[in-house]
């Protein structure tokens, strides 16, 4: 979740669908904690997708609810302020809430061990999900922090290069998340 949900959140929220191996199984949306609902992305949000070949031209604006935070079995801000606003709507999800970047740092430290003994837990893929956002999140502070701040770069407003430097941050952790949900999903 970003701020508008027209530049930021929708773009990782393609780019996660279109990389998850099983993207049925997964519900992936993007909300925004101060977003105008029905509100379309600015042409350069369009532009930065399609050079990543994500068409973001079909997405609409859609406000941050209690309910998508409490329905939700994980919450990816992209920045501080967003999990801030996460914890103001529902206190208790922040134990279901980092950083995209954040979390896609820890989902590395998640060894073979660890999904080993997750496919030992349960078959079911909903627990499998929920067990997996637990441990990494156990991870927090047992780990060198990630280079740099977790904030994306907000890019409205800014020229192209604003939007190139910020899905440069929102790709990598999309790609590590993307990794460890599917890996997670494909246990046998």
């Amino acid at each position: 979740m970003c701020t508008g949900n027209i530049c930021r959140s929708p773009l990782a929220e393609f780019a996660l669908r279109q990389r998850l191996e099983e993207p049925e199984t997964v519900v992936v949306k993007s909300r925004g904690t101060h977003a105008i609902s029905g509100t379309v992305p600015p042409r350069l949000a369009i532009e930065s997708g399609a050079h990543l070949g994500i068409d973001l031209s079909a997405h609409r604006a859609e406000p941050l609810t209690e309910s998508d935070i409490t329905d939700a079995d994980l919450v990816l801000a992209l920045s501080a302020e967003h999990r801030a606003a996460v914890a103001r709507l529902a206190p208790k999800a922040v134990r279901k809430t980092l950083s995209l970047v954040e979390f896609g740092h820890l989902s590395e430290a998640v060894s073979d061990d660890d999904y080993s003994e997750l496919a030992l837990l349960t078959a079911n893929p909903t627990t499998r999900l929920r067990e997996v956002v637990a441990l990494v999140m156990s991870k927090r502070g047992t780990l060198t922090p990630s280079v740099g701040n977790d904030d994306v770069v907000d890019p409205y407003g800014h020229g192209a290069a604003t939007y190139r430097a910020s899905a440069d941050q929102i790709m990598p952790a999309v790609d590590a998340v993307a990794r460890c949900i599917s890996r997670v999903l494909s246990l046998r």
